[in-house]
């Protein structure tokens, strides 16, 4: 499911940015692997700022195993 929703996002977003003189692909690829990263750190604000925040959830709790895991930290 969170490949889907992940999906889903990278689809508005590729809309939005499609333009002659960007390389979507390479743009893409780069976003995604950033988007873990992304998502976390959002995450550690809403956690500082509300930490009952309806947005915290499994869905960011995996993304932020996913980024934990890219930078090679273990939790």
């Amino acid at each position: 499911s969170t490949r889907k929703e992940s999906s889903a996002a990278s689809d508005v977003y590729k809309r939005q940015i499609i333009h002659p003189a960007i390389d979507t692909h390479a743009l893409e690829t780069e976003w995604r692997c950033m988007y873990a990263l992304a998502c976390t750190d959002f995450t550690r604000f809403l956690n500082g700022w509300m930490p009952r925040h309806w947005k915290l959830n499994g869905y960011t709790e995996n993304l932020a195993e996913q980024a934990f895991d890219q930078l090679g930290i273990s939790i």
